[in-house]
């Protein structure tokens, strides 16, 4: 646990406001985190999002987003990432949106 908040905290320092997260942050990030599956270890390495990610992987993945809107329903919790500053941080506009339910990825949009 103590590993995983400090790959957290390293992360948060490293990419507050930065233009993309780093090959070498997400790659620290993937290390301490035994737990991924193959699929969303590749996609953090690839500065990509997966279905099934959870906000922390997310983040790691592509940074930190401008906006999070959060709704809290009987089922669960809903949560939007909003990119707006996306030109600066990426070179293509693919995770303008990155939509969670229950802290995992279910889609995203531009």
């Amino acid at each position: 646990m103590f590993k995983r908040l400090a790959a957290l905290a390293a992360l948060v320092v490293l990419c507050a406001r930065c233009a993309a997260v780093s090959l070498k942050s997400r790659q620290n990030y993937v290390k301490y985190r035994a737990d991924l599956t193959p699929a969303i270890e590749r996609a953090i390495l690839a500065g990509e999002v997966a279905i099934g990610m959870t906000e922390d992987d997310v983040w790691a993945s592509i940074g930190r987003p401008d906006r999070v809107n959060r709704s809290t329903y009987e089922f669960g919790t809903r949560v939007q990432f909003c990119y707006d500053n996306i030109g600066s941080r990426f070179n293509f506009n693919k995770y303008r949106y990155v939509y969670f339910e229950n802290d995992k990825v279910t889609s995203w949009s531009q």
